[in-house]
Formats: structure tokens, sequence, C-alpha cells
């Protein structure tokens, strides 16, 4: 394990300020009609006028001429049910100005281009934004979207497309975000270093994502300030931003959010979906309950730990899910509990790491007495995809 070359490149990347890699857009969820309705109501308030938004940080207290900004963050609250003082400008702005639909400016009142840091003192629609509101046929509207969204993606698009078509079948969410968002890496390094990451057995993974939490939290009682700390959660949600804005393009799409393959493949990718809800089915009848209110299906062995398609259906079969409740989903932590283990009457599941263990008999619905099968799955796909 010592000899592995992704251990030793992970391990001294996460040392690095820029341990997150290529930074693409601001953790925004913008969907279609998101998008629309922001550029909406800020064309209906400003039209193509530049106007003034708000400096610094919001403390409650309006800055003189920035009435038509407050006028929008108002308006955007009810209708999108998002956007704050803070949030619409240093959030949601860079990327609307990266797609082109905005333009920002500094104080001087000169452009400001989408990658650089400056202080923002102006903002105007673009003409691309109004012909987008404007165009009348839904499908050119949303090629227009589409084409948008792309910019955003433009660093990434040529070599992900290149890995995903000459090289491997699909890459998840991990190997993203541990290796492929490294702007230092060549292609060839990444390429090396995932077939490094693969030759790891699923133990040995887990094991790297709680010695990165260790260590970041070390890092952060030592960090003088914000600046300074590490954050994975951040760090595996801005990955999967990129994952679901990857899955918009024409190019991408995304299985259970976290495997990325090229829309190519999409005969596999409707295949294994389709076949995906036929488990779901199984286990319902399988165990003879019904859907209730509160409770959700949940992978005992995480889709994202899939590499290839045959593991993919190995993971995503009805021995290896649960109907948990909510409240207690929400409560594991993130990817590390995959081994299901039965001591008495009571139900766990476990980490094969660090040996810590959750008691979640009473947050299922299960038919106890497949239990022994669902155990004895749980060992052979641990070891399968290990």
């Amino acid at each position: 394990m010592d000899q592995n070359k992704f251990l030793k490149y992970i391990f001294e990347r996460i040392k690095r300020e820029d341990y997150r890699g290529i930074h693409l857009s601001q953790h925004n969820r913008l969907p279609f009609d998101k998008v629309l309705e922001i550029l909406k109501t800020i064309n209906n308030i400003a039209g193509t006028s530049i106007f003034k938004i708000h400096i610094g940080d919001w403390k409650g207290k309006k800055q003189k001429g920035c009435e038509t900004y407050y006028k929008i963050v108002d308006v955007l609250e009810n209708v999108i049910e998002q956007g704050t003082v803070n949030s619409l400008k240093k959030n949601i702005f860079p990327d609307l100005d990266t797609m082109g639909f905005l333009n920002r400016y500094n104080p001087k009142g000169e452009l400001v281009s989408p990658d650089k840091r400056e202080t923002i003192d102006s903002v105007a629609l673009t003409k691309f934004a109004v012909d987008f509101i404007n165009e009348e046929k839904p499908r050119k509207q949303y090629k227009m979207y589409i084409e948008a969204t792309e910019k955003l993606l433009e660093p990434i698009l040529d070599e992900l497309f290149y890995l995903l078509y000459k090289i491997f079948e699909s890459i998840n969410v991990y190997e993203y975000m541990f290796i492929v968002s490294d702007e230092k890496l060549s292609t060839q390094e990444k390429i090396n270093l995932i077939n490094s990451y693969r030759r790891l057995k699923k133990i040995q993974k887990i094991k790297v994502n709680q010695e990165i939490l260790k260590i970041f939290k070390e890092i952060n009682k030592k960090a003088i300030n914000k600046k300074y700390k590490r954050d994975f959660g951040n760090w595996y949600n801005e990955s999967l931003q990129i994952f679901n804005l990857l899955n918009q393009t024409v190019y991408f799409k995304t299985f259970r959010k976290t495997v990325l393959m090229l829309s190519i493949s999409q005969e596999a990718l409707e295949f294994i979906a389709t076949r995906s809800q036929r488990q779901r089915e199984k286990y319902f009848d399988w165990h003879n309950v019904r859907k209730a209110e509160g409770y959700q299906l949940h992978h005992i062995c995480p889709l994202s730990y899939a590499t290839t398609r045959r593991q993919l259906e190995l993971i995503d079969n009805y021995k290896n899910l649960i109907y948990i409740s909510d409240k207690a989903h929400s409560k594991i932590p993130h990817d590390l509990f995959i081994q299901l283990v039965v001591k008495g009457d009571r139900i766990f599941l476990i980490n094969p790491v660090d040996k810590k263990s959750i008691d979640i008999t009473d947050e299922i619905i299960i038919d106890t007495q497949h239990l022994g099968e669902m155990v004895q799955y749980n060992k052979k796909l641990l070891e399968k995809i290990g």
C-alpha cells in the first residue's frame, strides 16, 4: 500500500492551498428554468442598463445608488426562493458572467474579465442574455443555455472527453475529485494515477477518505483564518456540482449523480438505469414492504465505488439495498459505513476501517428472514470490488 503512486500523490496534494484544484463554478445549481427566471427578473427591473450592486458583505445597511439591485434581490427571493444580497453577487453573478449572460464592471466603469478577481461595482445584462430571454422557440432557447453552460466547463471538456472515449469506460466522483481536478497534472499523469487508485482495495479507499478527514481536522485546528482551512464536504460537493453541469451537456451523462460516462454510452446507461429501477422494485417485493413517507432506499455499498459497468451492476442490486428512515440516513457518515452486520437481534452498518458502527435496527423496513442472505452478498460484494 505504501508503494501506491496515488497514495503518495494525494497526501502531498492535500497539503497545498490549491488542494481543490480547478475552480469552475460557485457551487450553484443553475438549471435552465432558474437561469431564465433570474435573467427575466433582472431584465424586467433594469433592462440592459448598468446598475450598481452592494459592495462588501451585507450588514443590514443599504448602500446609496443600489436600489435597483436590492429590488432584484427582493423579487428573486419570492420567484426562485433563493438569493440574498451576498449570494447573488458573490455566487450567481460570477457564473452568469462566465456563461456570457452578464457583464461586470469595476468602480472605474471598466469591464472585468470573468477570470479576474476585482472589486465589482456594477453589472448589466449582455445582448446574449436578452436574445436568450426573447427566444420564442423553447428548443433554441435551451440550446443557448447548453452553450452557456459549456463555457463554465470549457477548461475540462476536451480532457474529460478524451479520458472517457480513449481510456476509461467511466470516471467516478472521487477519481475526478482526487485526480482529474488537479490542473498541475498532465493527462498522462492523471491516467496513471487513476489506474493506481483503482488498484487499491475498497477498504483502502475508505481509509484514504478517513485519513484525509483526519488530516483536514488537524490542519483546521492550526489554521489562523478561513483561508488556510480545509473542507472535505465542500470539495466533494463541488465535484458533484461539476458532474451535474457535465450531465447537462451533449457530451456526458451521469449515473446516480456520481459516475460519469459519455453520452455515446447512452444505451449502456439506459440499460443500467432500467435495471436499477427493477432492483428497487425487487427490494419491495422481496421484503414484502410498501413505500412509506420519511423513508428512502439506501445502497449499503455506495454506487460511487463503482469504476466499471460490471461493478455498477453488482452494487446496484436489491440485496445491497435497505429501506431506511430519512433521519437515520442523514446521520450516515459519507460513504464509509459499507459493511452490513447482524449481532443477535440488532442490525448494524459498520466502517470496515475503524470498526465504528451505527445501529439501524429500528430505522429500517425489512424482512429479517433475508438478512443472512444480504450479509453474505455484502461480504462477496466487498471482496469483488476490493
